[in-house]
């Protein structure tokens, strides 16, 4: 079993986050460089959006609403806009992907350990339909 981990599987942390682009970066960061960057680089921040700032470690809470911005506008369709140069389906859906995967991992660690804490037992997870009442009762 890895560090982190527990017998189940499910990742456990400290409070707080965790590296969460330790898989998918290098994707993320080249498709924000070939889709992105002109408008919401270092040069130009179209929308106060500055993607080549944004916390890839996600190292607290302050950074999560950024990513779930780029998530929001990359799944609605709204960017890139239709006059720029378009990333293929394939493309688009390993970058919502990636972000999607990397951006929910802290967030579920620091529920996990929020739970842990008022004594819910990671294991209880494993046999749960997934809601917050019967993991507390």
């Amino acid at each position: 079993m890895l560090a982190g981990q527990s017998a189940i599987g499910i990742a456990t942390f400290p409070l707080g986050f965790n590296g969460a682009f330790a898989n998918g970066e290098k994707a993320i960061r080249t498709f924000f460089g070939n889709y992105c960057v002109r408008c919401h680089g270092e040069e130009r921040q179209k929308g106060d959006m500055r993607l080549n700032q944004l916390d890839y470690g996600i190292t607290d809470h302050t950074s999560v609403p950024a990513w779930q911005d780029v998530l929001d506008v990359l799944n609605t369709g709204d960017m890139p806009p239709e006059k720029e140069k378009q990333p293929g389906a394939e493309e688009l859906t390993t970058a919502i992907g990636a972000i999607t995967d990397n951006v929910t991992t802290p967030l579920v660690n620091v529920w996990l350990t929020l739970l842990q804490q008022v004594g819910v037992p990671i294991e209880q997870f494993s046999h749960s339909t997934g809601t917050l009442g019967e993991l507390l009762t």
